[in-house]
């Protein structure tokens, strides 16, 4: 089984993003910001999407950033459902 990853804290592997659009939303954020996927792999999910929203603004943030901020806010516990 896996451990448990905590995106506010752990830092960002982009092997447990493979084939998603979240990889391909860091890729082009990397793209616009010069930063290569070695740079992000030295900060967290969170500062990831901090530096997202400090680059393309609120107004513009990619859709993708906002869902994740909704699933991913500090303090927050994650509702799993009835699993």
């Amino acid at each position: 089984m896996p451990e448990e990853f905590f995106p506010n804290v752990d830092k960002f592997e982009r092997s447990q993003y493979e084939g998603t659009p979240l990889l391909e939303t860091i890729e082009a954020l990397s793209q616009a910001t010069g930063k290569t996927l070695d740079d992000f792999e030295q900060m967290t999910m969170r500062q990831i999407h901090d530096l997202a929203v400090a680059h393309y603004g609120k107004e513009n943030l990619p859709e993708i950033w906002s869902i994740w901020d909704d699933w991913n806010r500090p303090g927050q516990e994650q509702y799993m459902g009835d699993l």
